[in-house]
């Protein structure tokens, strides 16, 4: 669920809260009162944390293309936490995502990192070699090696 969808369904939920609040007639009982409102403030707060999560924790990312197989199918659904590289910087071999320079488009590219600041790449018959050194890259099948 995008964070749009969620917050239209916020949206409504606190408008049904906020009609109980200021006619509370709209509900014939008070017993059914209590349990409608006890439901709506518990979506609220849970679709409240849910947003912040999305936003400032963990984001979902889909796989549209199939530069990251074997590691990552297409249509795969991806978890990334959003407070890793605040506080740590890119290691070799893991995954990113990060957003691309404009011209290459909007949708965030999720990449292997293959070097870090200082490292100097070179692709040779298909391998590549950072500082120097061939690349271990465990995570291509050997039949697909170069």
């Amino acid at each position: 669920m995008s964070p749009a969808v969620l917050g239209a369904i916020l949206g409504i939920l606190g408008v049904a809260r906020a009609v109980i609040w200021v006619a509370p007639n709209a509900v014939p009982s008070d017993k059914q009162r209590s349990i409608l409102k006890e439901y709506l403030d518990a979506f609220i707060i849970a679709g409240v944390v849910a947003l912040v999560l999305m936003h400032f924790v963990v984001r979902t990312f889909w796989i549209p293309s199939g530069s990251m197989l074997p590691t990552l199918d297409i249509h795969d659904v991806l978890l990334a936490n959003e407070i890793q590289y605040r506080v740590q910087d890119p290691k070799d071999g893991q995954i990113a995502v990060f957003v691309p320079p404009p011209e290459l488009g909007t949708t965030d590219f999720i990449k292997r990192v293959m070097a870090v600041p200082g490292d100097n790449i070179r692709i040779h018959n298909g391998q590549v070699y950072r500082n120097g050194k061939l690349l271990p890259e465990p995570y291509i099948p050997a039949s697909q090696r170069p």
